[in-house]
């Protein structure tokens, strides 16, 4: 997945001595961030919903907000990336949509309607 912030970039151009120590800050680097975006989309939330008159947009909203401090645990394939085994790291990031579809398609068949969207985006951001 590329990352929106560059840190995967970042990571996979450093040159440290110590692998182990440069992952654990770019990891704890990715996971602030994400966090920090998570609440900025918290409280940006009941406002939107607000503008548009749509109250139930918040319940929807806050659960998909998970999903964007999950995508922080997604780092892991930045180690792949930086040893170039692209096929690899391409294997384990499809793992992300089939789950995601999957779970979606199933919720959706047992009658959950747009929370099964949600939900869907979520599991699959947790896989």
């Amino acid at each position: 997945m590329a990352q929106a912030g560059g840190d995967g970039d970042k990571y996979a151009q450093q040159r440290e001595g110590d692998q182990a120590l440069a992952f654990q800050k770019a990891f704890a680097l990715e996971l602030v961030f994400n966090a920090l975006f998570m609440v900025v989309l918290v409280g940006a939330l009941p406002l939107v919903a607000l503008v548009y008159g749509q109250p139930y947009l918040i319940g929807p909203g806050l659960v998909l907000c998970v999903a964007v401090v999950a995508v922080a645990f997604q780092t892991p394939t930045w180690v792949y990336y930086r040893a170039m085994r692209f096929g690899r790291q391409r294997t384990i990031q499809a793992v992300d949509p089939v789950v995601s579809f999957t779970v979606t398609v199933a919720l959706a068949v047992a009658g959950l309607g747009y929370w099964a969207l949600v939900i869907g985006v979520v599991i699959g951001a947790l896989r």
